[in-house]
């Protein structure tokens, strides 16, 4: 994040390039890191509190065997 926020790159080069050839699909959204798919639909990026709270309702109720 600090490559998108102050672009700053690790001094490492193949963590350089990796990050730099990563960077395009994220940007930040209401202060949000959000991912943009190859469909071009933005996808919000969870911390793992959020992540496991979303797949907990996702798997609740009638479809929680699927």
């Amino acid at each position: 994040m600090r490559y998108l926020v102050h672009g700053r790159l690790p001094e490492d080069p193949q963590v350089r390039a990796h990050l730099k050839r990563r960077a395009p699909r994220f940007i930040f959204c209401e202060g949000k890191l959000v991912h943009h798919s190859y469909e071009r639909l933005f996808l919000w990026c969870l911390e793992k509190r959020e992540s496991q709270q979303t797949m907990e309702e996702a798997h609740s109720g009638t479809y929680e065997a699927y």
